[in-house]
């Protein structure tokens, strides 16, 4: 991705670029313009062709889980993880996560 951004940028032309980078890595299939196109614009805009970081969405441990999880250990801040899973139904790795969360003991 450099390579072509850097190439492109010297030589300010899609045909030299896709020459360049044939001679450079033979056994790899040329990237057609609109590659090339995208990759530019990309990093005029960020100052990188690195992709974005994907952010994942909590799926377990939502808002309403993490008060219940919460409200179950202030009332009883001496249960387990093993108990406390039982009864919320979530696994003891996520309720480990969560009172991290929460800044609680269990």
């Amino acid at each position: 991705r450099v390579f072509i951004v850097d190439t492109y940028i010297k030589k300010r032309s899609y045909k030299k670029c896709r020459s360049k980078f044939r001679t450079r890595f033979p056994g790899v299939s040329v990237p057609s313009k609109s590659t090339i196109h995208r990759l530019v614009a990309k990093f005029r805009a960020t100052g990188s062709v690195m992709d974005k970081k994907r952010k994942r969405t909590r799926r377990v441990l939502s808002e309403e889980t993490l008060d219940d999880i919460g409200a179950r250990l202030e009332a009883c801040p001496k249960m387990s993880l093993k108990q406390l899973s039982h009864e919320t139904g979530v696994s003891k790795s996520s309720l480990h996560i969560a009172t991290k969360l929460l800044h609680l003991k269990p």
